[in-house]
C-alpha cells in the first residue's frame, strides 16, 4: 500500500504491464511442447510393448510350439518387460517377431470394434405392434383377441409324471 502511494500512477502502470505479460506465461513453451510429445510417444511405445507381450503370452498358451520357440518367446517377453533394456532393442525385438506390429495392432483394434458393433446391433431388435386385431365395442361377433398373445390353438402342453433331474454325467 505505501509503495503504491509513493509511486502513484507508476504502480498502476506497473500492475497493468505485469497483467499484460501473464497471457504469454500461460502459453506453452517449445520445451513444454517437446516434453508433452515425449510423454505421448512414451505412452504409445508402452502400449505397443504391452500388445506384443500380450500376443506372445497368448501364443505360448494356445499354440503348440517347439521348446526352442517357447524359450525364444520367453526371452522376448523378459526383454520387453525389462526396464533396463534400451528402447531400440525393444523395437528390434518387436519388429523381428511380429513384423509390422503397428499395422497388426490397428487391424486387431478394427476387428474388435466391428465385433462390438455387431454384438450391439444384435441386441437391438425392432418390435412392431400388430394392428387390426381389435374390434369396436358395438360390433357383434367373436370376443376380442389381444394383439400381444399368439395363437396357440395347434400347440398343447402335456404334463409329464416323471420327476425332472439334471444329468451331469
Amino acid at each position: 500500500m505505501q509503495i503504491e502511494k509513493l509511486l502513484g500512477g507508476a504502480a498502476v502502470l506497473w500492475h497493468l504491464a505485469v497483467q499484460s505479460l501473464r497471457p504469454f506465461e500461460k502459453a506453452p513453451t517449445v520445451r513444454q511442447a517437446q516434453v508433452q510429445l515425449e510423454l505421448q510417444s512414451d505412452d504409445q511405445l508402452q502400449k505397443e510393448v504391452d500388445w506384443c507381450v500380450e500376443q506372445l503370452e497368448i501364443g505360448l498358451k494356445t499354440q503348440k510350439s517347439t521348446p526352442k520357440q517357447a524359450e525364444e518367446a520367453l526371452r522376448a517377453i523378459k526383454a520387453l518387460r525389462s526396464d533396463k533394456a534400451p528402447l531400440v532393442k525393444k523395437r528390434q525385438i518387436m519388429r523381428a517377431i511380429f513384423g509390422d506390429y503397428r499395422k497388426k495392432m490397428e487391424e486387431e483394434l478394427c476387428k474388435q470394434l466391428k465385433l462390438m458393433l455387431s454384438v450391439q446391433n444384435e441386441k437391438c431388435q425392432v418390435i412392431r405392434k400388430r394392428s387390426g386385431a381389435c374390434r369396436s365395442p358395438g360390433s357383434a361377433g367373436s370376443p376380442l383377441q389381444s394383439p400381444s398373445t399368439p395363437d396357440t390353438g395347434a400347440f398343447r402342453f402335456t404334463i409329464s409324471q416323471e420327476e425332472f433331474r439334471f444329468n451331469f454325467f
